[in-house]
């Protein structure tokens, strides 16, 4: 099952709250454009800082506000037992070594006890994690977490492939790499049979594309 992003829940409420950093945000910008050696009123730029500073905000702190465990809440209890795979989740981070972002797609599975939860918030969960300050592998690892804490599932996993723009912007005679970063937890990591069939079913997916 394919999910794209969603947009986010509201985005005008978090820069509400944040109007404070937006405008020191701006003010900071402003004076980087002008060290930079370019005039910051110029026609082209005089919106920039406000413009940077409203998507900063949102990419880096608009998933602080969001709480994992809200967001899995919506389950159903269900006979369901077997694999669980929602796969192709777009997202976009921000990686605070370079303050540049990485995007890609995250494939998260499940393998239920006896609750089953809304594909939808499988997505929502993506987003909440992504939209903060990250390190891949620590998104990774985050995803896989939140599922077997707030769901009890009998294994989590998440993998995610992504491009990272500072390695672009740093190499630019390099072809584009992609990394690649997997965590699973309880039987996947358990039980070789369980984890294999995660990774069959990925790229199965490929296959059939």
């Amino acid at each position: 099952m394919t999910r794209e992003a969603p947009a986010a829940a509201d985005e005008g409420a978090l820069l509400r709250t944040h109007r404070s950093d937006i405008d020191r945000a701006e003010a900071a910008i402003h004076e980087l454009i002008d060290a930079l050696g370019f005039d910051p009123d110029a026609a082209e730029l005089a919106a920039t800082p406000a413009r940077v500073a409203r998507t900063l905000i949102q990419a880096t702190l608009g998933g602080y506000e969001r709480d994992p465990q809200e967001i899995l809440s919506a389950t159903f209890r269900g006979p369901y037992r077997d694999l669980v795979l929602v796969t192709d989740i777009f997202f976009v981070s921000m990686c605070p070594h370079h303050l540049l972002p990485f995007s890609g797609h995250a494939h998260l599975a499940y393998l239920p006890r006896d609750r089953v939860v809304g594909l939808g918030r499988v997505t929502d969960l993506v987003q909440a994690f992504a939209c903060r300050f990250q390190f891949q592998e620590k998104l990774t690892q985050e995803l896989a977490d939140a599922m077997m804490d707030h769901l009890q599932p009998f294994g989590a996993a998440c993998r995610i492939e992504a491009t990272h723009y500072c390695e672009r912007v740093a190499h630019e005679e390099r072809a584009p790499s992609l990394v690649i970063t997997e965590a699973v937890r309880g039987r996947f990591a358990d039980d070789p049979e369980s984890g294999d069939r995660f990774r069959r079913a990925l790229a199965d997916r490929r296959g059939r594309s």
